[in-house]
């Protein structure tokens, strides 16, 4: 078991004491401008995300991309994000659920992609993105299927998940999730001035 990774949602839900909250994913998101946007974190926080991805379609006339869900959320302030996916859908027969992870910023801009890194959660081939600091600003994250995202290892990746592999065929993962989205932000200079200072203050009373 890669102990780095189970700890990834460890951090997650210590980032939740905070606050946590749920949401059920609405489909109509198998874009960057149709994600269902999360929230708006200033504080540190988890989010669990309940969805569904769905299988495309090979057939001998059309071949329809399979499901990629994609999230939206905003940060106020420098923060720490991890993100874990966890699938309940049990194997059956040959199938495996098998999911892929990516993690962009407002501009398209890959910042980081995870296949097979968070075994344990219901399938060895589920995904997780390890800690990565990211700026104030708004990110997406979006959820496919195998081999979606061409990746080689965990090799970065240059292209957005689209439901299609390297070859146009469709990816037929077919599973329900969880996803876990954690955040730890980092306090402004301002507030971390009067957390010192109030630190400060609470030394002296115990001095006195």
């Amino acid at each position: 078991m890669n102990l780095k990774i189970v700890s990834c949602a460890a951090v997650a839900l210590a980032a939740g004491m905070a606050r946590a909250d749920v949401l059920i994913e609405t489909e109509g998101n198998n874009t960057m401008a149709t994600s269902n946007f999360v929230n708006t974190f200033s504080a540190n926080a988890s989010i669990l995300i309940d969805g569904t991805l769905s299988p495309g379609s090979n057939g001998p006339l059309a071949v329809i991309p399979g499901d990629v869900d994609w999230f939206s959320f905003t940060i106020t302030n420098t923060g720490v994000f991890v993100a874990s996916i966890f699938t309940l859908t049990p194997p059956s027969g040959n199938y495996i659920p098998d999911s892929q992870l990516i993690l962009v910023n407002a501009l398209g801009t890959i910042l980081a992609t995870n296949d097979d890194g968070n075994p344990g959660g219901g399938s060895q081939y589920m995904s997780s993105i390890a800690p990565i600091t990211l700026a104030a600003g708004t990110y997406y994250i979006g959820v496919t299927g195998y081999n979606d995202l061409n990746l080689s290892g965990n090799t970065l990746g240059t292209v957005l998940p689209d439901g299609l592999n390297a070859s146009g065929t469709a990816h037929t993962e077919n599973f329900d999730y969880k996803l876990i989205i954690g955040i730890n932000v980092v306090p402004a200079p301002a507030s971390a001035a009067l957390l010192g200072v109030f630190g400060l203050a609470a030394g002296r009373r115990r001095r006195a």
